[in-house]
């Protein structure tokens, strides 16, 4: 088989998938050859599958839903569900088509939406949905749905997304702004605030370049951190789309946090100085509050492990971590240095990401930094673990420590 940029990104979209519609249900490879036991992958190679309508769209993804369904469940899997194949289904097509070459065809606009809790607790709390429905949308387990109950869904989706872009695989925004500072840095507030003065300035840089260059240069446009993205700038673009967007914006609705800000009950507080010293940082980092020592049943033999900190993963088990050398008088024998390796490799084994600290590590500036992004990696994003390296000021020891 020649290893090509098609199979690489039918191997990528597969294990994508089959991560996605996980969450404690089965292993990867199970999931892999249960999706590739349909003609999806054959579908998608003929050029008139990126023409398909809705209808056309939704007979396919039927039928490979169904196959998954019943692979599985030839291969004596519990817990099989129409909604888990559809995520499966859902998340390879958005590798496959969105992030390839028919993000804008009649099927990329046709596609499903990957479901879960994120999505409907997301849309339920918008302001700009009507739907009559968004209130029981919070309250779906997608990975209890039927082949009925699915399709209900989608149908009420889609009479949204028809009048607002934002559900379908081709969903997109014409620009984003954030603020990677964690905690935020106040400066995304004034730049809202002052949009019209900024729009003016852009406006200005655009139209009035000194060296009236034919698409950039560097007197208006080029600057060394936007290298990469030379040859895509165009001033005259620019101001058409200045023009066209107007010099306002409009908040219309708030991204949910992904975790609470909850304060841990008396019981759940940190037990000693380094996990208080933990606390701190986590505080600094605008990291989401853990469980403190929260009890997890892994069976015989090991019975149960209490993590120092945990916290739910969207799709998976979830995180636990681990601070070594608080007493070493215990965790220094052999005998439960054993056992410590054992827990950590089942949790691993059940999909738990697993971090281990060493005590000595919190008052290395270099090794924390590493751990708090792998951290914010997994529970929040690639961006915010970008911003945690690229801005270190959040790593702050108080003296006393």
């Amino acid at each position: 088989m020649n290893y090509d940029l098609a199979e690489h990104r039918h191997r990528f979209a597969v294990w994508a998938a089959a991560r996605a519609a996980q969450r404690g249900f089965t292993t990867v490879g199970n999931l892999r050859q249960a999706l590739e036991s349909t003609d999806i992958r054959a579908f998608l190679a003929t050029p008139q599958s990126f023409h398909v309508s809705a209808a056309e769209f939704d007979t396919v993804h039927r039928g490979w839903c169904s196959s998954i369904v019943s692979s599985l469940s030839h291969h004596q899997i519990a817990n099989v569900s129409f909604g888990r194949a559809a995520k499966l289904v859902a998340v390879y097509l958005k590798a496959t088509v969105i992030m390839g070459e028919g993000w804008n065809s009649s099927l990329g606009h046709n596609l499903h939406p990957p479901i879960d809790r994120i999505l409907l607790q997301g849309l339920a709390s918008s302001k700009r949905i009507t739907s009559p429905h968004k209130v029981a949308w919070p309250s779906i387990n997608w990975t209890q749905l039927n082949e009925s109950a699915y399709f209900d869904l989608i149908v009420q989706l889609r009479r949204y997304s028809r009048k607002h872009a934002v559900l379908t695989g081709a969903q997109s925004a014409d620009a984003m702004l954030y603020d990677p500072m964690p905690g935020g840095s106040g400066l995304l507030e004034q730049l809202c605030a002052r949009f019209a003065d900024i729009a003016a300035a852009a406006k200005q840089v655009l139209e009035g370049c000194p060296s009236i260059c034919e698409r950039s240069c560097v007197d208006c446009l080029q600057t060394f951190r936007n290298g990469f993205y030379h040859r895509y700038l165009d001033r005259h673009t620019g101001a058409a789309r200045l023009a066209e967007w107007g010099d306002a914006i409009v908040s219309e609705h708030p991204i949910p946090a992904r975790y609470p800000s909850v304060e841990p009950s008396r019981e759940e507080m940190p037990v000693n100085r380094a996990e208080a010293l933990f606390r701190h940082l986590l505080t600094r980092a605008g990291m989401p509050e853990p469980e403190w020592h929260k009890q997890i049943d892994l069976g015989r033999p090991l019975n149960t492990t209490a993590p120092d900190c945990f916290w739910p993963v969207d799709e998976e088990p979830g995180l636990c971590l681990y601070m070594d050398g608080l007493s070493g008088h215990i965790h220094g024998k052999p005998a439960t240095r054993e056992r410590d390796r054992a827990i950590r490799e089942t949790l691993r084994s059940m999909q738990y990401e697993v971090v281990e600290i060493s005590a000595t590590q919190l008052h290395d500036r270099e090794a924390m930094v590493r751990h708090f992004s792998r951290i914010a990696r997994i529970l929040i994003g690639k961006d915010r673990a970008k911003g945690l390296r690229d801005d270190e000021s959040w790593y702050q020891v108080p003296q006393s420590t």
